[in-house]
């Protein structure tokens, strides 16, 4: 059995003493009874809207990407959209600039000017040839009916000589009169000869005016083509 010292003892004795005047001056409020009704506060709910905004690191990649290239080297002229704006169909993305090919194309230009006019003066020739041609066969007509008109006067004075001759030889008829006769024939000879040689001269003239005249419209051909 332990001993209580007296320093122990003193402290209980004296904390006794107090607790009595503590305890008495003021009486504690007594506990709600557990069978009354509990007191309830009703609350109407205001509707508001929530919008609650969150931030998050993202980026957006696409899902298939694809190179473009000129068929031609070029360099850009003008750029019409950039990185990140909507295109549509058909919409031109850029503008190509090709210093040769512009170049090529004002001699185009230069070569269908020089060419209208080749059609032109192609088109004036045919003209011409066709105009020689109809020329050429004009003469020939005329070397032809002149031919006719010296055959008729060679075969008139062939037999007028004929007659003459009988004439004389029956004398009738002075010689004189045979000799101019014949002359005429021969003046009618030489010159059914001279037209029949302007006839050939005709007819080789109307084949080369022709011969012009195919090669024009063949010149024709290639300045349009």
């Amino acid at each position: 059995m332990r001993r209580v010292t007296r320093p122990l003892v003193a402290s209980i004795l004296g904390l006794s003493a107090v607790l009595p005047a503590g305890c008495g001056g003021e009486k504690a409020p007594a506990a709600p009874s557990v069978f009354d009704p509990p007191s309830v506060q009703l609350v109407r709910p205001a509707e508001r809207t929530l919008v609650r905004e969150v931030g998050q690191p993202s980026f957006v990649q696409a899902y298939e990407h694809t190179a473009i290239y000129a068929k031609l080297p070029s360099y850009i002229q003008k750029w019409n959209v950039d990185i990140g704006d909507r295109v549509k169909k058909d919409q031109v993305l850029a503008t190509l600039f090709m210093p040769e090919l512009v170049e090529q194309h004002r001699t185009k230009q230069a070569e269908v000017v020089v060419a209208k006019e080749m059609i032109e003066r192609a088109l004036k020739l045919q003209e011409v040839a066709t105009a020689d041609v109809e020329a050429a066969t004009a003469r020939l007509a005329e070397a032809k009916s002149i031919l006719a008109k010296f055959q008729a006067e060679v075969e008139r004075w062939e037999t007028e000589v004929k007659r003459l001759k009988a004439e004389v030889e029956r004398s009738v008829v002075a010689p004189q009169i045979l000799l101019e006769s014949t002359n005429q024939l021969r003046s009618s000879t030489a010159a059914r000869e001279a037209a029949a040689a302007s006839i050939l001269t005709a007819q080789a003239d109307l084949l080369s005016k022709k011969a012009e005249s195919a090669k024009a419209g063949v010149d024709v051909g290639v300045a349009r083509a």
